[in-house]
């Protein structure tokens, strides 16, 4: 019995209008004795990360899963980490549509149009590492969820 995750707010949410979602709500020694004691008591840590900074110390203190993750299109090199980890990407990229379409007349226009413009972003294009397959890959894996803008809740995770 008892709870599979411990959730953190790792940053703050863009879906609040006063609330900057950029810099990490917890510090690293925070986020760190969070994911020791967890893991120490067979649990997993879930990490509401949407900005840099949260998101940056949740993947290196050890976090199992990122969620949102909207930052990480900016550091690519976060990515590379979570696949050699074995971390999971949990974009839920349909809030993005939901803001801007469906339910657009129950938000702050400020937050409707920021969706609008996280919807047109194109998801940024590199060459994998070396060593690693183009396609079929952990690698690839990960960037393709950045062009699902439309799927309703998806989660990556790398192969065993």
């Amino acid at each position: 019995m008892g709870a599979d995750f411990v959730k953190i707010m790792a940053t703050g949410a863009r879906s609040v209008v006063l609330e900057d979602p950029e810099p990490a709500q917890l510090a690293r020694e925070e986020v760190r004795t969070v994911v020791e004691e967890a893991h120490r008591l067979g649990k997993r840590v879930a990490a509401h990360a949407e900005g840099s900074g949260g998101t940056r110390i949740s993947v290196e203190e050890g976090v199992d899963t990122i969620e949102h993750g909207l930052s990480l299109r900016r550091t690519p090199e976060l990515l590379d980490l979570m696949a050699e980890r074995g971390q999971t990407l949990v974009p839920t990229l349909s809030t993005f549509h939901d803001v801007s379409e469906d339910h657009a007349e129950k938000y702050p226009c400020t937050l409707v149009e920021q969706a609008k413009r996280q919807r047109e972003e194109k998801p940024t294009r590199r060459s994998p590492p070396p060593g690693r397959p183009a396609s079929g890959s952990r690698w690839a894996s990960t960037r393709i969820l950045w062009a699902r803008t439309h799927a309703s809740s998806c989660a990556w995770s790398p192969a065993a």
